[in-house]
Order: structure tokens, then C-alpha cells, then sequence
């Protein structure tokens, strides 16, 4: 069967005896699997790559308590897609997992685009990303291109905190009208879902008039 683990101590022995034989990939998730996390999954395959997937939602990066009460959790679902999927290992850590008498500040990187919404938002992804590395030491870390700014964080955090995992980005997987794949879109309501389509769009645009007449024009 394939192995659930919800120990540190369990999952850290385990991971010292694969270590040896094959290269870790870790693919951290809040859950509410799609699409995108499946490619995210089925290139680690690929490669060859011991595929170790945890799901945790992560209480340290919701500014709002009703986002943390309110994000979709649907865990006997995901086991069940993770082992179709023949994921070599899951890691399901236990609520407190991300306690900490510590707290990260990340400075200026974190208060730019989304943190000026989320300001707790990416020091609390930080600190759940250290604990993980530090007690996995994953050969990779794979993440969607989806969160920009996220993986930006994480890409400083392994550099000064000299990690030696390695980050592969996988493109953002989307819906036909380009919406990005999110566990949160189905909180979207039938209603408003049609008006999705503006936001690719508009980045497209935007993106468009950026290469064409450089950016202080278009300001």
C-alpha cells in the first residue's frame, strides 16, 4: 500500500533510507487537488524522481480567519487521486505542524503586489517552507508558476538559508478561458464565473502593450 505518514519522526527516517537510492521531490500542497498539482506531479514521475506529496493547510498564511475556515478540504479525495497517481509518499503533518515560537520577516520582497493585501500572508508561507526543508531536505521542490511572488520568496529563502534543494517551476495550468486552476475557484459562483475570463485577458493585454511601448509608456 502506498505510505500515509503523519509522524516527523517516522516520515524523517523513511527519508533517510531513500535518500541514498533515489533523488527527493517534494510537492507541498494545502490540498483540494486539481489539475495543476497534477502535472506538477506526473512530471516528478517523469524524471524518475521519489514523489513525496504532503497536504497541510498552512493556518501561519490566511490573513483572514474565515479564509482559513472557508478553504475547500477534501482529503479522502486527494489520498484516493494521490494513490491513483502512485505518489511514492504522502505526508498529512498534524495541525500544530506549523507552530513556531519563531516568526520570519521577509522585508521588502513580501510587502510588494500581493502582500500589500496579505501582509502576514508570505512570512507564513516562509516559515512553513523552512520547517518543511529542514526536515526533509528534499533533493527538489516542485512548484506551479501559479503564486509568482511566492516562488520569488522561496527561491531567496533556499538561497540564504543556503539549502541545497533545488526549485523546478511547472507552468500554470488553466481552465479553457485561461482562468488559472485555484482550489479556490470554486468558491466562484456559476453566476460571476463567466466574468473570469477578463482577468487572462487583461494580463495579456497588459503584457502585450509592455513589449510593444516599454513600460513607462503605458503608465
Amino acid at each position: 500500500s502506498k505510505m500515509v505518514i503523519e509522524n516527523t519522526k517516522a516520515l524523517r527516517e523513511t527519508l533517510d533510507n531513500i535518500r541514498q537510492k533515489k533523488k527527493i521531490n517534494f510537492i507541498p500542497t494545502m490540498g483540494n487537488l486539481h489539475n495543476g498539482h497534477l502535472s506538477l506531479i506526473k512530471k516528478s514521475q517523469k524524471k524518475g524522481f521519489f514523489s513525496l506529496v504532503s497536504i497541510y493547510v498552512n493556518p501561519l498564511q490566511f490573513s483572514e480567519k474565515n479564509d482559513f475556515k472557508n478553504y475547500p478540504r477534501t482529503l479522502s479525495k486527494d489520498l484516493e487521486l494521490l494513490k491513483k497517481h502512485n505518489v511514492n509518499l504522502i505526508f498529512l503533518p498534524q495541525k500544530k505542524f506549523a507552530d513556531a515560537s519563531f516568526s520570519v520577516d521577509i522585508g521588502k520582497i513580501g510587502n510588494k503586489l500581493c502582500g500589500v493585501d496579505r501582509p502576514s500572508h508570505f512570512s507564513g508561507v516562509a516559515m512553513v517552507i523552512l520547517k518543511f526543508l529542514n526536515l526533509i531536505q528534499p533533493h527538489f521542490m516542485t512548484l506551479g508558476q501559479k503564486d509568482y511572488q511566492q516562488i520569488l520568496v522561496i527561491k531567496k529563502l533556499i538561497k540564504d538559508f543556503f539549502f541545497k534543494t533545488k526549485l523546478i517551476t511547472i507552468s500554470t495550468s488553466r481552465e479553457k478561458n485561461g482562468l488559472a486552476l485555484s482550489s479556490r475557484n470554486q468558491l466562484i459562483s456559476d453566476k460571476r464565473k463567466h466574468l473570469t475570463k477578463m482577468i487572462f485577458e487583461t494580463m495579456n493585454n497588459i503584457a502585450f502593450d509592455i513589449e510593444t511601448f516599454g513600460l513607462k509608456k503605458i503608465k
